[in-house]
């Protein structure tokens, strides 16, 4: 079964407790990958820091893709990307190299959530993979 295998394997390469929380913010929608989750929804308030979890190069900033807003991706070893979307403002530029922990952008306002929120998506060589199994 491909996604118990690509949650699994992601599982085993996780640095774990290398990773932060991106947001000050409670959890409001899990990963669920059959149910189109492809990451996890923290709420916050409008405005509030966003800080990349992994040290990395950031590989994609702006609004191109209309589902994601705002957008800033980071490239990270191991093959893994991660997605810091729906913000309100960024901090950082393309082929910028940012430290775990570094503000990268702030919180929007997500009108499908009808609050401030961030999703926030790990991908293994381009698969969507639980966050949670990162984030410890």
């Amino acid at each position: 079964h491909d996604e118990t295998d690509a949650q699994n394997g992601s599982a085993k390469q996780s640095p774990g407790q290398n990773w932060l929380r991106p947001v000050n913010g409670n959890l409001v929608r899990s990963f669920n990958q059959s149910g189109g989750v492809m990451g996890n929804w923290y709420s916050s308030s409008q405005g509030a820091p966003v800080m990349a979890s992994q040290s990395g190069t950031v590989m994609y900033v702006g609004s191109d893709l209309p589902e994601y807003g705002k957008l800033v991706l980071i490239q990270h070893s191991n093959d893994l990307i991660t997605a810091y979307a729906h913000l309100n403002s960024f901090n950082v530029q393309e082929k910028q190299t940012v430290q775990a922990g570094q503000q990268i952008g702030t919180v929007g306002y997500v009108s499908s959530l009808n609050q401030p929120a961030l999703e926030f998506q790990v991908r293994l060589r381009g698969t969507p993979v639980n966050p949670s199994n990162y984030i410890r």
